[in-house]
């Protein structure tokens, strides 16, 4: 289990959220490096969470626990865009992810479980906003509209653990 191989398997599965009346996911990033192209929207860039910690803690003896988020963007467009058509863009995508998400709560084994662990948090949070993404050819950001959100991921990896030489 890596994070890596988290990322991969969400690239697989999110393809299939069904957000009708709105298109169909067109291309899904797996690395945040790559550009956003608009002919590709809507898109999704996802990377390791810059906003949530990463956490390793002992689970058990040998066994310690992984605790990342990853982010997603959801790009539905330009902010330049009238307001109500992106807000009317972003109205079934939570929903539409939430529930390929939920349909697959360990990514098919890749990892232990998707959300927190706790019945009483959130599986994935969603934020609508703008998303600034690079910039122009004269250095001003360019600015998009869409959704952002948060997954956290628990892994549970096999460690020697101990006293050290």
């Amino acid at each position: 289990m890596t994070i890596a191989l988290a990322i991969a398997k969400l690239a697989t599965l999110l393809p299939s959220a069904d957000a009708s009346p709105q298109p169909a996911l067109r291309r899904v990033y797996s690395d945040p490096a790559e550009a956003v192209n608009v002919a590709d929207m809507p898109s999704i860039v996802m990377g390791l969470s810059a906003i949530q910690p990463e956490r390793y803690t002992e689970e058990a003896l040998g066994l310690m626990r992984h605790d990342y988020t990853i982010a997603l963007w959801l790009f539905l467009g330009f902010r330049q865009t009238p307001l109500p058509e992106l807000h009317s863009r972003a109205l079934p995508w939570s929903l539409a992810i939430t529930t390929v998400l939920a349909a697959n709560l360990t990514l098919g084994g890749v990892v232990n479980q998707l959300g927190p662990g706790s019945f009483d948090q959130p599986l994935i949070t969603f934020r609508a906003g703008p998303i600034n993404w690079g910039f122009d050819g004269n250095g001003a950001p360019l600015v998009y509209w869409g959704l952002t959100g948060q997954l956290p991921i628990v892994e549970k990896h096999n460690l020697t653990m101990g006293a050290g030489s």
